[in-house]
């Protein structure tokens, strides 16, 4: 006689737990491709934040290098006897030369944009400035504008950032490294307060380091002193949708054009 072999099926308790371990790892591959989508959306988020920055930093970097700039600045020799004749150079005058201002978020200067020579004109002042949260560049043409680097309130002012995807928190500059070469005293210093903003010859002794231990003498009236000047620049900000996700950037600006300039 034949028996007939009878197949045993799950239990209720094994299908049950069969069922909570199969729920276990599909919550697991679920969190980890939540995971996994949170952390390629904020690296985007964080590239995107420091490509603003940056681009914004090197366009305001580059311009502010060319401050003083200008075509007419050729030594003339007079000789015989040989004497020298150093010009006046428009762009680094007293008011038209690179100047930090509203507390340090705002700075203004002027170069030959025209490589002309001659006086400074109205489209040759330039400037950046943060108003709230935007960055604004001075725009100035040959017809109106302002010819004096001394007042942020002035001019027509465009938007060079969008609050968009990048919300500027502060913008500054500073004058802090700058250096003074007094040649009739034989003498340099540093500007070693942080964030100067007035010009290395200009200083307080108390504000300066003496280069090659030196000795401070100020400066007298008609001496021609030479300063060799750079700007930082210190950028921070955030991306419009997560506020936590913030950075700061800083550049140093070597200006290429030294400031020659009786005291």
């Amino acid at each position: 006689m034949l028996s007939r072999s009878r197949q045993a099926g799950l239990s209720l308790v094994e299908l049950m737990v069969g069922l909570v371990v199969g729920l276990i790892v599909v919550a697991g591959a679920g969190a980890m491709y939540v995971t996994t989508v949170r952390g390629q959306s904020y690296g985007l988020r964080a590239a995107k934040l420091n490509q603003d920055l940056r681009a914004t930093m090197s366009v305001i970097a580059a311009d502010i290098r060319r401050a003083g700039y200008w075509a007419g600045s050729v030594v003339v020799n007079a000789g015989p006897p040989v004497t020298y004749t150093f010009p006046t150079n428009p762009y680094t005058a007293a008011t038209t030369d690179l100047a930090i201002l509203e507390g340090g978020t705002c700075v203004m200067y002027a170069y030959d944009a025209d490589g002309l020579g001659g006086a400074v004109e109205p489209g040759e002042v330039f400037g950046f400035r943060l108003t709230g949260d935007e960055i604004q560049m001075l725009q100035t043409d040959s017809v109106g504008g302002p010819t004096l680097s001394s007042d942020c309130t002035v001019g027509n002012w465009s938007g060079m950032t969008s609050n968009d995807t990048v919300v500027i928190d502060s913008l500054s500059f500073s004058t802090t490294g700058s250096q003074c070469m007094y040649p009739k005293e034989d003498i340099s210093w540093k500007l070693e307060t942080a964030g100067s903003t007035v010009a290395a010859c200009a200083a307080a002794a108390a504000d300066v380091t003496m280069n090659n231990g030196g000795t401070y003498v100020a400066p007298v009236a008609g001496e021609v002193l030479t300063e060799v000047r750079q700007v930082t620049i210190t950028l921070t900000g955030h991306h419009a949708s997560d506020s936590v996700m913030a950075s700061t950037i800083t550049e140093t600006v070597h200006l290429a054009n030294n400031r020659i300039f009786n005291w």
